[in-house]
C-alpha cells in the first residue's frame, strides 16, 4: 500500500480493518496508515460452512499489551465448527492453545478442539455451536493454570451445567501456565496423562466417561506425575 498502486485494495483493507487510517501523515503529505496485526501469526476463522470469515492476529512480539488482535466485526469459530457427531470436546482458553492441541495426533483424531476468546469468551456463536452437537457426551475445560482461568473455568461450568443439564463438564489443567507453554516444556504425551486425570468441575456429577486407550510409547506411564519421575525423559527434556 505504501506505493499507493492499488486504490481499491486499500480502501479493502480499511474496510475489513487490515488498514487503519489514524489521521497520520507521511513525508510526501498522503496517509499513512497503520497495518493491523503487524508482526504477528495469523489463524483463520471459520462458520458453519467451513468459510473463513475472519481472522486473528496473535503478535510474536514480547510485549505486555496488544498481542491479540481481531478484525472489524469478529464472528467465525477456530479451528471451525465441530463435528456433528462429537461426543467429546475440549474447549480452550486461547486460539494458541487450541492449535497446539491440534498438533498432537491422538487428541485430534478422538476430540474435537474448539477455542474460546480469553476468559470472558465462550460467547453466544459457541453456546449455540455446542447447542446444536445432539451427540455430545462430556465438555473438557483445559483452560490457564492461574486464578482467571480458574475461575472462569467454575462460572463457565455452571452455566453449560444449568443449560444442558445431561452433559459431564470436566477439567484438565496444564503442568505449566497454559497449553502452549506445557507444550514447549514437555513431551506431548504428558497431555494423554493430563487428559486422563480430568476431574469433574462438580463433583456430585455423575463418573466421567471412561478415556480411549491410547497407544503411545510410554507404556509405563499412568500419570503426569509419573511422567515427570522418569529420569530417562527428563533427560531428554532436558537435552
Amino acid at each position: 500500500h505504501g506505493s499507493r498502486k492499488d486504490e481499491q485494495l486499500i480502501n479493502n483493507c480499511l474496510k475489513y480493518g487490515l488498514l487503519i487510517d489514524n489521521g497520520l501523515k507521511g513525508r510526501t503529505g498522503a496517509t499513512a496508515y497503520t497495518i493491523f496485526g503487524n508482526k504477528s501469526l495469523v489463524f483463520p476463522l471459520k462458520n458453519k460452512e467451513n468459510e473463513i470469515v475472519s481472522l486473528y492476529f496473535r503478535s510474536i512480539l514480547d510485549t505486555k499489551n496488544s498481542k491479540h488482535y481481531y478484525l472489524k466485526d469478529r464472528q467465525g469459530l477456530y479451528p471451525n465448527y465441530p463435528k456433528s457427531d462429537t461426543k467429546k470436546l475440549i474447549l480452550t482458553e486461547s486460539i494458541i492453545d487450541a492449535a497446539s492441541l491440534l498438533q498432537i495426533k491422538e487428541i485430534a483424531e478422538n476430540y474435537s478442539v474448539l477455542a474460546c476468546f480469553g476468559t470472558n469468551g465462550l460467547n453466544q456463536e459457541i453456546q449455540k455451536a455446542i447447542k446444536e452437537l445432539t451427540h455430545l457426551e462430556e465438555i473438557i475445560f483445559f483452560f490457564d493454570y492461574d486464578s482467571a482461568g480458574q475461575s472462569a473455568t467454575s462460572n463457565y461450568g455452571a452455566m453449560l451445567k444449568e443449560a444442558f443439564p445431561n452433559l459431564i463438564i470436566t477439567q484438565a489443567i496444564p503442568i505449566n501456565k497454559d497449553i502452549n507453554e506445557t507444550l514447549q516444556l514437555h513431551d506431548e504425551n504428558i497431555f494423554l496423562s493430563l487428559l486422563n486425570e480430568r476431574k469433574d468441575v462438580f463433583p456430585s456429577t455423575e463418573t466421567q466417561a471412561k478415556e480411549p486407550d491410547f497407544s503411545t510409547e510410554e507404556k509405563s506411564i499412568t500419570s503426569a506425575t509419573d511422567f515427570l519421575k522418569q529420569p530417562q525423559l527428563l533427560n531428554q527434556l532436558n537435552q
